[in-house]
C-alpha cells in the first residue's frame, strides 16, 4: 500500500464529492489536519475508519487500500442505477417481515386466549398477552428499519416498560406489590440500553472505544443493580460471583480501551 497514492487518490475523491478536508473529517470524527496529513501521503487512515471513509467517497475499501478505481465508470454507473432498486427492494421485504412479525404475534395471543377458554377461562392468556404488548412494538421497528429503528425500539420499550410491569403486579397474585423492584431493574436496564446505544453513536467509527465504554457502562449498571436490591430486598451487596463479573468487565474496558489508543492504530 502506497500513502502518497493513496492520499492522492482519497483527495481526487474528495473534491469529486464537493466535500473539503474539514466537511469530510466532520464526517468521520477526526481532525481536518488528519485528513490533511492523509493526502499529503504522510500517514494512511486507521483501518476502522476505511469502510466509512469509502462510504463518504464512493468508493470501496479496496479501491482506497489500492489508490486507484478498480471498475470503469460505466460499470459504476450502471452499479449507480441498480443501488435505488436493491434498496427499495430491502425496504419492502422488511416491511413484509415487520407485518408478519405482528400477525404472527396477534395470532399467538388468540390461539392462548382460545386455549384459555377451552380450560376455564382462568385469564392465564393474558400473561403472553401482556408479553406480546411489549415486544411487539419494540421489535417491529428493528426489523423494519434494521439498526436505524434502534432509536425507535428504545422510546418503545421506555414507555412501555411501566404498563407492562403495572399488568403484571395486578395479574400475578401474591402478598407484596412487585412494583418497586420490577420499576427500579426496569430502569437501570433502560439507563443501560440506552447509555450504550449513546456510546455507539458517539464512537461510531471507532468500535473499541464504544466496547470499553459498553464495557464500563455494564459494570457500574452491575454494581446499582446490586445496591439496588440490597436496599430494596436486604441482600448481600456483594458475592463472589458479583466479583468475578465486575473483575471482568472492568479488565474487558481496560483492554479495549488500550487497544483503542494504541499508537499502532492511530498513525495520524
Amino acid at each position: 500500500m502506497d500513502n502518497r497514492q493513496m492520499g492522492q487518490f482519497i483527495c481526487t475523491l474528495r473534491r469529486e464529492q464537493g466535500l473539503t478536508q474539514k466537511a469530510l473529517a466532520q464526517r468521520l470524527h477526526v481532525t481536518d489536519k488528519a485528513v490533511s496529513k492523509w493526502e499529503r501521503g504522510l500517514c494512511c487512515p486507521d483501518i476502522a475508519l476505511l469502510p466509512a471513509l469509502a462510504q463518504a467517497l464512493d468508493t470501496t475499501v479496496e479501491e482506497l487500500l489500492d489508490g486507484l478505481r478498480d471498475t470503469p465508470a460505466a460499470a459504476r454507473g450502471s452499479a449507480a442505477k441498480k443501488a435505488p432498486c436493491a434498496a427499495r427492494s430491502k425496504q419492502a421485504l422488511r416491511r413484509r417481515c415487520a407485518v408478519g412479525w405482528l400477525l404472527f404475534l396477534l395470532a399467538g395471543v388468540l390461539v392462548c386466549g382460545i386455549c384459555d377458554l377451552c380450560t376455564g377461562g382462568r385469564g392465564w392468556a393474558l400473561y403472553p398477552a401482556s408479553c406480546c404488548a411489549l415486544a411487539g412494538p419494540a421489535v417491529f421497528f428493528l426489523i423494519l428499519r434494521g439498526a436505524r429503528g434502534i432509536f425507535a425500539s428504545l422510546l418503545c420499550l421506555s414507555g412501555l416498560i411501566g404498563p407492562f410491569l403495572y399488568a403484571l403486579d395486578r395479574l400475578i397474585p401474591k402478598e407484596a406489590s412487585i412494583l418497586p423492584v420490577g420499576l427500579a431493574m426496569a430502569g437501570l436496564g433502560l439507563a443501560l440500553l440506552w447509555g450504550c446505544y449513546g456510546a455507539a453513536l458517539r464512537w461510531r467509527v471507532r468500535p473499541l472505544r464504544a466496547g470499553a465504554a459498553c464495557a464500563g457502562l455494564c459494570l457500574l449498571a452491575c454494581l446499582a443493580v446490586n445496591l439496588t436490591l440490597a436496599r430494596l430486598l436486604g441482600i448481600p451487596l456483594l458475592d463472589g460471583w458479583d466479583l468475578l463479573v465486575i473483575m471482568l468487565l472492568g479488565v474487558l474496558a481496560a483492554a479495549l480501551l488500550w487497544l483503542d489508543r494504541h499508537p499502532a492504530r492511530h498513525p495520524d
